[in-house]
């Protein structure tokens, strides 16, 4: 559960990633984790049935692209929430720091933007494909 204070609905995440360890060949004689699938799951309530948003990359369950699933459907196209949108590649802390700075969420430390961004910038420096772009300085 992801607190947002008393004057807003508590928010709820879920998150896997499956993964395996391989040789990284621009390090020679070193591993790295290899991410073979994410999601990644914001929700209103503790079952996950309302979600707000869905950050998934699940290449060998039919989507081949990393995609964004938004809830609140389109009364105009009631499955818009089922809708695979294109997008790019995600990192957990990414979603982290959305739920921090887009949601309200209240982070559990003061130093949790460092932190966030510390374990991003690993991310950034050992990433194959689908680096995020860092933000402006």
């Amino acid at each position: 559960m992801l607190s947002r204070g008393p004057e807003q609905r508590a928010l709820y995440l879920n998150g896997t990633q499956v993964f395996h360890y391989a040789d990284d060949p621009r390090y020679p004689g070193e591993r790295k984790v290899v991410t073979d699938e994410y999601a990644y799951t914001l929700a209103e309530d503790d079952a996950l049935t309302d979600e707000l948003f869905g950050w998934h990359w699940q290449p060998a369950h039919g989507h081949p692209d990393p995609h964004i699933h938004v809830g609140y459907p389109n009364p105009s196209y009631p499955r818009s929430t089922r809708w695979h949108v294109p997008g790019g590649r995600v990192a957990f802390e990414q979603v982290l720091a959305f739920a921090i700075h887009e949601l309200g969420v209240q982070s559990a430390s003061a130093d949790a933007a460092a932190v966030l961004e510390e374990k991003l910038s690993l991310f950034r420096r050992f990433a194959t494909w689908g680096v995020p772009t860092p933000p402006p300085e």
